[in-house]
């Protein structure tokens, strides 16, 4: 190992060094967002407002903020750009181009993967923004059962339906004396956070909900 250590030229050996622990960083990350910590976060530890907006470059202290919450420079986007930069000039050490060259591009790859991330990183946090649905409007509403649901409020299942535009799975229980089915049409009749209380629907509501299954829930929003 050490031989073949040594017979790399000295900026070989730091493509290796910043690709690795790059690497290593972002192998954190992803064990760190696998279990629910580390989301938003930038260099200076900053994160978007209550609102979902990003705030300015100078309210900040660190990101660069382009365009409608496009940050260039959060620790997500650096160690993006060094993973690629340094195993992109692992790459190219291997090849006859002269080393200005092979930095250059190296650099170049780095720039694209920085802006893709930083790009992904926007249209997430556009999603979640716009995304945020306020269920006490769906009570009312007709669902489908997903995943069964016991009897008397003993435990919860899932329910499918379409809400605000969007086709949604949520939680839900029951006081109904036997265990809801999959698939079978039900009613929300109220709410406690993300969790529904549902019951069955009658037979000829079924019926009803079966014809015309989802979209007549748009139509009840829309009166």
């Amino acid at each position: 190992m050490q031989p073949w250590w040594n017979n790399l030229t000295g900026y070989t050996q730091a493509m290796y060094i910043i690709a690795i622990a790059s690497s290593l960083v972002l192998l954190v990350q992803l064990v760190l967002a696998l279990f629910g910590f580390g989301d938003n976060v930038d260099i200076d530890g900053s994160a978007p407002d209550a609102g979902g907006a990003d705030a300015d470059a100078s309210d900040t202290g660190g990101d660069m903020d382009l365009g409608a919450g496009l940050r260039i420079f959060t620790l997500q986007t650096i160690v993006s750009f060094l993973v690629m930069f340094g195993w992109s000039g692992v790459v190219f050490a291997s090849s006859a181009m002269p080393v200005w060259l092979q930095a250059v591009l190296s650099v170049l790859i780095g720039a694209l993967t920085l802006l893709g991330v930083a790009k992904a990183t926007q249209m997430m946090m556009r999603l979640q923004s716009s995304g945020n649905l306020d269920y006490e409007n769906a009570v009312g509403l007709t669902a489908q059962v997903y995943i069964p649901i016991p009897a008397r409020e003993q435990g919860t299942g899932k329910v499918s339906f379409v809400f605000q535009e969007r086709f949604v799975e949520c939680d839900a229980v029951t006081s109904e004396a036997e265990m809801l089915k999959t698939n079978t049409y039900v009613k929300i009749t109220a709410v406690s956070g993300t969790l529904l209380t549902v019951r069955r629907l009658g037979e000829d509501e079924a019926m009803q909900a079966q014809r015309s299954a989802v979209p007549v829930n748009k139509k009840k929003r829309r009166k």
